[in-house]
């Protein structure tokens, strides 16, 4: 799958830049916006890449929330969620 396009959501932009570096080093191009409240929803949907990379070491409850907004957007029902950094019991509800 390189060269697929794929969006990183992570809290911290400092983690995020190291993220974002080393999925571009296994051949990924990737989305990487620092989200404010307001605009996420138009920023998660401009630009519907092959996959979503949901990081949920910083707020995992709200960030299972944007995976659950996502799957609910018919332009992006359709694209995997991966979720990274987080357990088995704060993604076990979205299966």
């Amino acid at each position: 799958m390189p060269d697929s396009l794929v969006r990183l959501i992570h809290r911290s932009a400092e983690e995020a830049s190291n993220r974002v570096k080393l999925m571009e080093s296994t051949g990924y191009d990737v989305l990487y916006d620092a989200l404010a409240t307001n605009d996420a929803p138009k920023v998660l949907l401009s630009k519907v890449p092959d996959a979503y990379v949901i990081d949920l070491s910083q707020l995992p409850k709200l960030d299972r929330e944007v995976g659950v907004f996502l799957s609910k957007q018919r332009a992006t029902r359709h694209v995997p969620l991966i979720f990274a950094a987080g357990t088995r019991e704060q993604v076990q509800e979205m299966k």
